[in-house]
């Protein structure tokens, strides 16, 4: 695109052919959508994908708002149990569950709760995950027998948060330059541990202004260090994968 024309565009990791060249796009302006059959050169790409077959591996000359870096630990419970071990639940990694099936006592031993949780690395959506008593695991069978999982102890939030959510929930809070724009609470529903919204939780807006100032601190220490380690990184998945795309 020449650069006296701006707009927002949306293509896919099937059009990108390197070097920034993407072969077909949708241009959106006045309100509507409009198809580019052609090649065009980006100079910026938004990345809003869940998964790491965008950006490439190896540096092609085109900018990505999330760095590919940050991309890989959002994909990986693992690696960010070992940047943020210190406000997570102890964590195991256990690889295949035919590991913790063979292991099992000893890494039971290992969890100080009664109930566990199970989980693939790099699972989304809530999607494979094992909560409930030591016991009731050995019912458990995973969906893909190669998964590989981690292990941790359970985080029994049933009490809730005074004035914001009375039982079981998840926090969710979202910062952008540093500063908190939104915050969530997820409910699961009724019998169930799983509060992602795929699994059936009910997501209600809080006042940030509202949250414990013991989780605000928390808050203010994870941003910095994920601004200062990975270039003002922005990631959201959402349900139907796409970048914005920015020309000039």
């Amino acid at each position: 695109m020449s650069k006296s024309r701006l707009g927002r565009l949306r293509g896919n990791k099937k059009t990108y052919k390197g070097n920034g060249v993407f072969n077909g796009v949708w241009l959106f302006t006045n309100g509507i959508f409009e198809r580019l059959k052609k090649e065009v050169k980006m100079d910026l790409v938004f990345d809003w994908v869940g998964d790491l077959e965008f950006p490439p591996k190896e540096f092609d000359g085109l900018r990505v708002v999330n760095t590919r870096k940050f991309k890989e630990l959002t994909c990986d419970k693992w690696a960010a149990y070992k940047i943020l071990e210190e406000y997570m639940p102890k964590t195991f990694w256990i690889g295949p569950s035919t590991s913790l099936r063979v292991n099992r006592e000893n890494l039971f031993d290992k969890i100080s709760t009664e109930n566990i949780v199970l989980k693939p690395y790099n699972g989304l959506r809530g999607k494979g995950i094992f909560i409930g008593s030591k016991e009731k695991f050995k019912e458990f069978k995973p969906e893909k027998e190669d998964t590989k999982f981690i292990l941790q102890e359970f985080v029994d939030t049933s009490n809730g948060i005074p004035g914001i959510t009375p039982g079981k929930h998840d926090l969710r809070v979202v910062v952008i330059n540093g500063e908190v724009v939104w915050c969530h609470a997820r409910v699961p529903a009724p019998g169930t541990f799983l509060a992602n919204a795929a699994q059936g939780g009910n997501l209600t807006e809080v006042d940030y202004e509202v949250v414990p100032e013991s989780v605000k601190n928390i808050v203010r220490i994870i941003s910095k260090k994920f601004y200062d380690e990975f270039d003002n990184p922005v990631f959201s998945i959402v349900q139907y994968p796409l970048w914005i795309l920015i020309a000039t």
